[in-house]
């Protein structure tokens, strides 16, 4: 229950897309230790299509997905709910992922490999 409000406030949903076992299962890992609700997902369409079912307050996606690029993804994302926060993260970084992000409008960006300390200051600063 939130002290100021008198309301009960629910955990964060945060969704994260990334086709790599072990990224998948090093962000649950370490998001489990919050009080968020973390869902995981291996393409786009997966996490497409749970959304339709279920509210994300952030999504986190890589760039290289099976199905589609995570720009891709994320933009769909904002046109299904304007108010969930993008992060995109990606070991290859160039100038036109990085404009193509900016254009999209995405919240943050985040070079792989992916550290506590980033991962805090990233979902910390939403």
């Amino acid at each position: 229950m939130n002290a100021e409000t008198g309301r009960i406030t629910e955990p964060l949903t945060l969704v994260c897309v990334d086709e790599d076992e072990h990224v998948r299962r090093a962000l649950k890992l370490l998001f489990e230790k919050t009080p968020m609700k973390i869902i995981v997902f291996t393409t786009g369409r997966q996490a497409l299509d749970a959304l339709e079912f279920q509210d994300a307050d952030i999504f986190i996606s890589d760039y290289f997905l099976p199905d589609m690029d995570g720009i891709s993804l994320l933009e769909r994302v904002w046109h299904h709910d304007c108010r969930i926060k993008r992060i995109l993260m990606t070991t290859i970084v160039n100038d036109d992922i990085r404009l193509a992000a900016i254009r999209a409008g995405i919240d943050r960006f985040v070079e792989k490999p992916l550290t506590i300390a980033s991962v805090d200051t990233i979902i910390g600063g939403l």
